[in-house]
């Protein structure tokens, strides 16, 4: 279950003992999603996914578009086809942002269930 601390501006989850987060920026109508931390203990279940789905999910019922400084987050993005995203100045400047996420894994198939789970695309 993926829990959302709203005076933080994070979601999170824990698995195996293990806390793994996402957090965000609001701002111009957008929800930036900042950093994504996943320990390399539970990495490669698909649980970064499911943190910015569940965000982009958050912000679509907001009338909030999805927009990505974390580098994941970008990658996650340029996964759906034809989504109305930003991605933000500080990504178009720099090649690559530092994302805080201590284990990267992309999952093609997670990207396909959240384009055919409704994420707007």
């Amino acid at each position: 279950e993926v829990h959302h601390d709203e005076a933080q501006r994070k979601f999170w989850v824990e698995v195996d003992g293990f806390k793994a987060d996402m957090s965000y920026h609001l701002k111009e109508g957008h929800l930036d999603i900042r950093h994504t931390l996943v320990p390399e203990a539970i990495g490669g279940r698909g649980i970064a996914s499911m943190l910015v789905k569940t965000a982009y999910d958050y912000a679509r019922h907001r009338g909030l578009r999805p927009m990505a400084t974390c580098s994941y987050a970008v990658r996650w993005l340029q996964g759906i086809p034809n989504i109305r995203a930003v991605i933000s100045d500080e990504m178009a400047e720099a090649e690559r942002v530092p994302c805080s996420m201590q284990s990267f894994y992309v999952h093609r198939a997670n990207l396909l269930a959240a384009a055919l789970s409704g994420f707007p695309v």
